[in-house]
C-alpha cells in the first residue's frame, strides 16, 4: 500500500487519466465496431433505398400533377365541367344545353356521350370561342375528347357562293367520356 501512500496530487491526476483513457478505450473500440456495420450498410443497403424513394417521389409528382391539372376531376360532374369550360375566358359560349347519354361497351367500361347545343337555336359564335371552348374541353381533363362537332354557318344574311361569309357559326358539338362502369 505504499503506492497510494505516497500519492501526491499530480499522481492522482496520473492515475485518473489513466483510468478515464481505459474507459474512452473500451467506448471507442464499441463505436468501431458500430461505425463498421452503418458503413457496410451505407455501402449495401441505402442506394437500393434511395433509388426506391427517387422513383416513389417522381410517381408520386406525376400522379399529383395529373390530379391537380385535370379540371374534370374537380368538377362534381361532367355536365359541370362542360359548363365550367363553356365559361372559361375566351370561349364564353353563354347557356348550353347539354343531353347526356351512357353506352356500355363491356369488360366493365362505359361511354359518356353529351351532346352539346346551344339553348337557343339560332345563337351565334366566332369561330374562335368555338375553337376556345372545345380546346378548354380537351386542355382541361385527360379524359374528355370531343368526337363530333357541327359547325354551320348562321346564313343571315344570305351568302352568296362567291362570298365569304360573316364569322358567325352554330355548334353543335359531342365530346365524350370513357369510363369504368359505375364512375360516373
Amino acid at each position: 500500500m505504499s503506492f497510494f501512500k505516497d500519492m501526491t496530487l499530480e499522481r492522482v491526476f496520473i492515475f485518473l487519466a489513466l483510468l478515464g483513457s481505459l474507459g474512452l478505450l473500451y467506448v471507442g473500440l464499441g463505436t468501431r465496431s458500430e461505425l463498421a456495420e452503418l458503413k457496410l450498410a451505407l455501402e449495401t443497403k441505402v442506394p437500393k433505398v434511395s433509388n426506391q424513394i427517387q422513383q416513389f417521389s417522381r410517381s408520386h409528382t406525376k400522379l399529383s400533377r395529373d390530379k391537380e391539372g385535370d379540371e374534370f376531376l374537380r368538377q362534381e360532374s361532367p355536365i359541370s365541367y362542360i359548363r365550367f369550360c363553356a365559361d372559361t375566358r375566351g370561349a364564353e359560349i353563354g347557356q348550353i344545353s347539354i343531353s347526356p347519354n351512357t353506352t356500355p361497351l363491356g369488360n366493365g367500361l362505359e361511354d359518356h356521350t353529351f351532346r352539346i347545343t346551344t339553348q337557343e337555336a339560332g345563337t351565334t359564335f366566332p369561330r374562335e370561342r368555338i375553337a376556345m371552348f372545345l380546346y378548354e374541353l380537351e386542355k382541361g381533363s385527360e379524359q374528355m375528347r370531343v368526337t363530333s362537332l357541327e359547325i354551320r354557318t348562321s346564313n343571315k344574311p344570305k351568302v352568296e357562293d362567291h362570298q365569304v361569309p360573316p364569322n358567325a357559326w352554330t355548334l353543335k358539338a359531342t365530346c365524350t367520356s370513357r369510363q369504368k362502369a359505375g364512375d360516373a
